[in-house]
Parts: structure tokens; sequence; C-alpha cells
């Protein structure tokens, strides 16, 4: 059976892995977006980053690979996993969200049972900032022709979702008065609205975190202004010029933009491309170059380049 191949990353995924593998913005999504009666009983001061979902290839294709883990307030042992996901565009029919995420269940409980642990509780949290509302819908909806009175049989598999379509400017900066997590939302939510940044993009930087003394000031900043400018094709310069703080310029002349970041994410991409691009080429070696090419999102000659490496080590062995 064919696997699922996750697409070369795109500048909203390069951003949300970015942005959320900060622990404070992490944290801050989750006390002002989720349920309360959930927030209540969580011991904050426990969050973690979990490094060891990177390490499986499979969920890889899937998901953005972030998972915090946490423990409860009262002390009690559970280990809790917060899967953060965010979607862009709606989810191939063939892989509903509920299959990921049940993906991802099965994979962390078969890792509990290697490790003689207690199965983890998951709580899957999907961001959606899309050209269109995000359809919450129930599992057996994904079945086709499915008969009414078998829906039953089919068991939940519940989600939180944060639709950025769905909630107005306003309450995105009220919630993110003093956080990084205001700017990144308003950021994600207009990243289809050009004419957002060109007219409003002095909202952006009416947030505390811009004149915070924080060492995250840096790598935020290279992590927006790269979103920023694929989103637009605008340069730094250009931003700063509709920005008339004088303190927020002078802090942002101290950040080497974008630079070291943006070259280290172009060659993840390129390493990424080269493997989808092998993969295709020793499954499918029938379809020409131009075929995969648009396929994996590259051009014909990369292709190219890659048949004949290919060609050379199989000629070796």
């Amino acid at each position: 059976m064919a696997k699922h191949k996750r697409p070369v990353p795109t500048p909203h995924d390069i951003f949300f892995r970015a942005v959320f593998q900060m622990k404070e913005v992490a944290v801050e999504l989750v006390q002002n977006y989720l349920p309360e009666n959930f927030t209540s009983e969580l011991d904050f001061n426990s969050f973690e980053l979990d490094r060891d979902a990177y390490q499986n290839e499979e969920l890889k294709q899937y998901f953005s690979d972030l998972v915090y883990l946490v423990r409860l307030r009262n002390g009690q042992p559970l280990r809790i996993a917060l899967l953060f996901e965010h979607k862009s565009g709606k989810p191939a029919q063939q892989l509903p969200e509920h299959i990921q995420i049940l993906n991802y269940k099965t994979s962390i409980w078969s890792d509990d049972r290697k490790q003689s642990r207690p199965p983890t509780f998951v709580y899957p949290i999907i961001i959606h900032h899309g050209t269109s509302r995000w359809k919450h819908r129930p599992f057996w909806s994904v079945f086709n022709n499915l008969p009414e009175n078998w829906r039953g049989y089919v068991d939940e598999i519940k989600y939180h979702l944060i639709d950025l379509t769905q909630i107005n400017d306003e309450e995105i900066i009220s919630k993110g008065q003093n956080t990084f997590l205001g700017t990144t939302f308003l950021s994600m939510k207009h990243a289809f609205d050009l004419n957002f940044f060109k007219h409003g993009l002095q909202k952006l930087f009416n947030f505390g975190w811009v004149r915070a003394s924080s060492t995250l000031f840096d790598p935020y900043s290279k992590a927006l202004f790269f979103y920023l400018e694929n989103l637009t094709g605008m340069k730094v310069k250009e931003f700063k010029h509709q920005v008339s703080d004088e303190e927020l310029l002078r802090m942002w002349d101290e950040v080497t933009i974008p630079s070291v970041f943006e070259e280290g994410i172009e060659k993840g991409i390129e390493k990424k491309t080269r493997e989808i691009v092998m993969n295709m080429l020793n499954n499918l070696p029938e379809f020409t170059d131009e075929k995969i090419a648009n396929l994996a999102g590259t051009n014909a000659d990369f292709v190219k380049k890659c048949r004949h490496e290919l060609a050379k080590s199989n000629k070796k062995n």
C-alpha cells in the first residue's frame, strides 16, 4: 500500500513550527484559547516540548510534529500530550483529520507500551487559517454511503478547533495584548490578504512583546519576517517604512534578519524535496521528469539531477 507523503513545507508550516516551538507562545495559546475546564487542571510550569515526536518519520507526513508534555496541577501522575497541528487548507478526502489524529494517538500509545508506561492522554488542537470556514464534522460522515443506523459503531474522534477565520481581529488582539500570540494569529489569519500587510501592518506591532527584553525577540522577529516576506514579496526595509515607533526600529536594527534562519529553512526544504523526488523515482520510474516535478513542487532540472544520481547509485550496487 502506498504511503501518504507530506507535502514540501510551505511558509505556513515553517512559521507555525518556528513560533510554536517557543514554549512561551504555546503556553499563551493554551491559556487563552482552550476551555477553562481543561486548563484549570494543568501545571503550566511543567510544559516541555516532546523532542521524541520528531523521530517518527511516518508521522512527519501528517503533522507539524509539535507536541508538548504537561502534568496535572494537583500533582497526580498523568502524562498529557498536547498535539498542535495547523491547517491552511482542507484535509484530503482520503486522509481526513480524524484519521490523522488517530494515527498519532495509536503511535504514541504504542511507544508508551514499549517504554512500559501508562497510556498518554492526547489532546489534539487544530488551528485553521485558510480562506474559508473549517467544517467541524463527525467522524462517521467521512464514510461514504454509511447507513444511518451504523453511525453508533463509529467511535468519535474529538479535537479542539481554533478557526481563525471565525475570530475577529479585536478578539485576537484582546487575547494577545502583551504576547507573541496576537501577532502570530493576526499574521496567520490574514495570510491570504495582501492588502492587510500593505495597509494594516502596524496592527502586528502593537503588542507588549515588541518592547520586552525577551530572549525570544530575535528568533521570533526572524520567523515573523521570513513569513511576511514569503507571503507578500516585500522586504524587511519595506516593512520598517510602515512603522513609526523609533524604539522598535532600534531593536530591529540589532536583529540579523533573516539570513541564517532563511538559509537553514531553504536547506531543509531542499532536503525534504529531494527525499520526495527520490522516493517517486524509485516507485514510479515511468513518470516523466516534468510530472514528478509538478507533483513534488520543484522543477524538472532538479528531478533530472536526482534521476542521474539514482542511476549512478544503482549502477554501483
